[in-house]
């Protein structure tokens, strides 16, 4: 593990930062403020829209959605959902060109435990099969909300008028009919899908962490 140099920060921010590289390459900001009672992380995982497949169009938004349904270690589907509501929290994802970025808040005493659950997305995902057509349907609602909303209506207008064949132009919030009939395949091959979506590594990720006081004091070796 290395330290990296910090930025400067302005006289007024009291927080501390440290800023660290994991022996696997994976940079990490870490913050302490002890003004808050609460803890957060989020990682940042260098693969969006942009990296979809043509054949799979809204494939990192579907990855996005698949992660939260358990993992190796905590199987249940909605293990992490509950655990940050039960601690005074919450967790959600977002999906963009670039990037897809995961996040969770909750009580700091519980921030640990947290992250032993949140750091199964990335190592251990499940996957399951029989819960597919529940987060296409998930999907799928999503983008109908979407098609009422003025900001989605100018980014497809500017992704309309880009240049034919980029891959800005790919459906990136897919549906259910676009997305249904590659979803028994893709879950056959998610080894394919987990290389994409999280672990190429031509695909650089980083993680921040906010803590309480002294209760997320960075590690010194």
């Amino acid at each position: 593990m290395a330290t990296i140099e910090p930025r400067r920060k302005p006289d007024s921010d009291n927080r501390a930062y440290r800023l660290i590289q994991l022996d696997n390459a994976l940079d990490c900001v870490l913050i302490s403020d002890p003004e808050t009672q609460t803890a957060a992380a989020a990682m940042a995982v260098a693969a969006g829209q942009l990296q979809d497949p043509p054949e799979v169009q809204g494939l990192a938004h579907f990855c996005e959605h698949m992660l939260f349904l358990g993992n190796k270690k905590f199987p249940g589907e909605s293990d992490f959902d509950s655990f940050c509501a039960q601690s005074a929290g919450y967790s959600n994802a977002w999906t963009s060109l670039d990037r897809t970025v995961y996040h969770f808040m909750l009580a700091h005493d519980r921030l640990y435990d947290a992250l032993d659950r949140f750091s199964g997305f990335f190592s251990a995902p499940l996957f399951l099969e029989d819960l597919t057509d529940r987060e296409l349907n998930a999907i799928d609602s999503e983008n109908n909300k979407n098609l009422q909303e003025d900001s989605r209506r100018e980014f497809q207008l500017w992704r309309s008028t880009s240049k034919d064949g980029h891959p800005v132009q790919r459906f990136g919030t897919g549906n259910y009919k676009v997305e249904m009939k590659f979803a028994i395949a893709v879950l056959i091959v998610q080894n394919r899908l987990c290389m994409i979506c999280l672990w190429n590594p031509e695909l650089t990720s980083g993680s921040i962490f906010f803590g309480s006081g002294d209760r997320i004091t960075a590690p010194t070796s």
